[in-house]
């Protein structure tokens, strides 16, 4: 069975991002994993040391959604709204390298380099779960080359081979990383008819370029998009006009560009075509 992994920072990210696209590779029968980086916005520390004891509303909603969605497990790890760009370097990428050397899987899902809204903990996700991504496809490479992997010993190599390619049948797994982007021809429009501010963060939002847009998926069913959106009470303000919108470009497609496949980088160039899926 094919495996995707899904990173993102906050609840809802899940949906309003990645939606459409996570509910059509379910129906393709994808195994698929989230990890999101905080409990969301309502979360209260208590107990000891911070300990947090009890669910926030936010994991509750995201849990729902995720089941509507087709997400098979879901993974959170603790970090405070706002402050996961203050995470200190290593530490987020060290806990998403160990969870991809677990999960194995065969496509990465994540925010592009401008978090798509300017969000710092977006950002911060983009390049922890990119580092990470490429870490974990070396370690594949490695492993899918003989003579890299002299001196470690036989029983390691046998161990690392059985673990990682076993269930497959294939001595070569080249993962791919992919992130989710709002493109700039769309971001202007919804601008144009203010649907979408002009700064977000105190940034300008800018769009990633259309030309570097390398897969468009037809959300050709967005009930469960919608569905999965509506579980959330606590960002009721903010989804129901995105739902009522009518035509809503979002709800009709979502958009990504490859950034890796296994240990190579990828850029899109004037001679290739845009794909309809990862």
């Amino acid at each position: 069975m094919k495996k995707m992994l899904v990173v993102i920072a906050h609840p809802s990210d899940e949906s309003f991002v990645f939606g459409g696209m996570i509910s059509l590779y379910k129906e393709l029968g994808w195994n698929i994993s989230l990890i999101c980086a905080t409990y969301g916005e309502q979360a209260v520390d208590q107990g000891l040391q911070g300990e947090k004891i009890t669910e926030s509303p936010e994991q509750k909603e995201l849990k729902r959604a995720a089941y509507i969605l087709g997400i098979s497990n879901t993974n959170f790890l603790g970090y405070k709204t706002g402050k996961v760009s203050t995470v200190p370097p290593g530490t987020l990428e060290a806990t998403l390298e160990n969870a991809m050397r677990d999960l194995l899987p065969d496509i990465v899902v994540t925010f592009g380099v401008n978090g798509i809204n300017n969000d710092p903990d977006h950002i911060k996700v983009c390049f922890s779960t990119t580092y990470a991504f490429q870490k974990y496809a070396r370690h594949l490479h490695i492993l899918s080359q003989p003579e890299l992997v002299k001196g470690r010993g036989k029983e390691w190599k046998q161990f690392e081979f059985q673990r990682t390619f076993g269930q497959t049948g294939e001595f070569e797994k080249i993962p791919k990383l992919y992130y989710a982007c709002y493109p700039t021809s769309v971001t202007e429009y919804l601008q144009k008819i203010k649907s979408l501010p002009v700064e977000s963060f105190e940034k300008k939002w800018i769009g990633t370029l259309d030309k570097k847009i390398t897969t468009v998926i037809d959300i050709k069913d967005k009930s469960n998009k919608i569905k999965a959106l509506s579980a959330y009470e606590s960002y009721r303000e903010e989804i129901e006009p995105f739902i009522l919108f009518e035509k809503n470009p979002y709800l009709e497609r979502e958009y990504y560009l490859l950034r890796m496949q296994g240990i190579y980088e990828v850029y899109m160039s004037k001679n290739d075509r845009v794909a309809e899926q990862l």
